[in-house]
């Protein structure tokens, strides 16, 4: 309201002022007459004595009023329209200024561009006519310079104004391209844009099809889109994940002992063109959702060197799947069936794995440090040189598993089941071991493993210790 009211004043003293203007610029002498009369008059009655000009002045009146009667109409038509335009030039800025609409229809370019440029243009011409009778004016009766002298000094002013007008105009027109070039831009975005709806709704449409070269070419297609837009790359991925799921309906209970399938079987060429475009994605997925796979059939996809971080693979079957060097960090992949799958170098940190079956799992020298492996069932599993530093597994069965020269610095085994495991040149400085059963475990060349460790744990006589390390006799 106090940003309107200033508008307001502001505009009423500009009208005041534009007053002020002209009523100077149209007073008329004491008499009644217009000073152009005299100064326009035939340069022959200057030179008569008083008597015969007062005696000749009716003629002159006569012979002058009539030629310059449309000059002296445009010497205040001309300003009165530049002030007209300058006022509403002034309204339509102020009014948008002040967020309101004006009541006339929008156009390109904008109102207040074009009374702008309308003013502008009459303020040009009345100065382009004036400004040169005003220089020959000033020089009138000076120097003995004759009427063909001053109407050169006249054409002349002439001439370099219109050169700067000339200038002028071509910056105008300049600016009205870049406006032009503007909305051409903006144009030309909008259509990008729905060309880029079409060929989503298209290759959506595609994905329905019966025929798999079809659904391929759709797959392939919302790959290009999610590349060429970014503000379409989250749902295009969303929907190349719920055609996975809808493709691979979950026929395998993670608790099979066995992997799901048989040895060999072919995977769905279209659902491993959408697993490999989302395990090649460049663009990190924005936290704090995640890209949707829980509860796909994935058994035998090959997702080697994959980058599946911020996908969620809970309940997912990836028995047999290749993992081998698949980035996992901070993966969700809880109750998942991960049996026989090959895990070789691939970096699960701080991935959560709870519950899930890795049984007979090959994941030599996997990155493991702080998983969260609590209850998994990883029994058989192969983790040869793997990194388990704080790892937690709490309750998880790792009998007959192969931990040879296994890093389980700081990590949580209460209760966990590593009976018949092979613990050969393992590292268990700081494992908390409490009721682990390690009845059948080589530990012979294990390191870091105390006393209090062992007395904590579950063992017999066919625990294999490290030499001299023996367990406190029961009170």
């Amino acid at each position: 309201m106090k940003f309107r009211s200033l508008a307001a004043a502001a505009m009423a003293t500009v009208a005041l002022a534009v007053g002020v203007v002209l009523g100077r610029l149209f007073s008329r002498s004491p008499r009644g007459q217009q000073p152009t009369i005299r100064d326009t008059a035939d340069p022959v009655a200057a030179a008569l004595p008083a008597s015969a000009e007062a005696a000749s002045q009716p003629a002159l009146l006569t012979t002058a009023t009539t030629p310059r009667e449309a000059p002296v109409r445009l010497d205040w038509l001309l300003p009165l329209l530049g002030m007209v335009g300058l006022l509403l030039t002034i309204a339509l800025v102020a009014w948008s200024a002040l967020g309101l609409r004006p009541p006339i229809p929008a156009a390109t370019p904008s109102w207040p561009f074009v009374t702008t440029l309308g003013t502008l243009i009459i303020w040009a011409v009345y100065l382009f006519w004036k400004v040169p009778q005003w220089q020959a004016t000033a020089r009138r009766g000076k120097g003995g310079l004759g009427e063909k002298e001053l109407f050169d000094i006249e054409n002349a002013a002439r001439g370099t104004i219109g050169q700067m007008l000339g200038g002028v105009a071509v910056i105008s027109g300049l600016l009205f391209a870049w406006q032009q070039l503007g909305n051409t831009a903006e144009t030309l975005r909008v259509s990008q844009q729905g060309q880029i709806t079409e060929r989503f709704t298209r290759a959506v449409d595609q994905l329905g099809s019966d025929d798999v070269t079809i659904r391929l070419g759709g797959i392939y297609a919302l790959d290009r889109i999610a590349g060429d837009s970014p503000q379409d790359y989250v749902p295009a991925m969303q929907v190349l994940a719920s055609y996975v799921r809808g493709s691979s309906s979950q026929t395998t209970a993670v608790s099979t002992p066995e992997p799901a399938g048989s040895a060999g079987r072919d995977f769905p060429i279209d659902v491993q063109a959408v697993l490999t475009i989302l395990g090649g994605r460049s663009v990190p997925w924005p936290a704090p959702r995640c890209l949707d796979l829980s509860g796909a059939n994935l058994a035998f996809a090959n997702l080697t060197n994959a980058s599946l971080v911020g996908i969620c693979l809970e309940r997912t079957d990836l028995a047999n799947a290749n993992l081998a060097g698949a980035d996992l960090r901070g993966t969700t992949m809880s109750g998942a069936n991960l049996t026989h799958a090959d895990l070789t170098g691939a970096n699960l940190s701080l991935a959560v794995l709870d519950s899930a079956v890795l049984r007979m799992a090959s994941m030599a020298g996997a990155n493991l440090t702080e998983a969260n492996l609590l209850n998994a069932d990883a029994r058989g599993a192969i983790l040869p040189n793997a990194d388990l530093r704080g790892a937690n597994l709490t309750g998880a069965n790792l009998s007959s598993a192969t931990l040879f020269q296994v890093n389980l610095t700081g990590a949580l085994l209460l209760d966990a089941d590593l009976s018949g495991a092979l613990l050969s040149g393992a590292d268990l400085s700081g494992a908390n071991v409490t009721n682990a059963v390690l009845v059948g475990a080589y530990l012979a060349d294990a390191r870091g493993l105390t006393s209090e460790q062992i007395d904590a744990a579950q063992i017999d006589g066919t625990t294999q210790l490290p030499t001299g390390l023996l367990a406190t006799p029961a009170p």
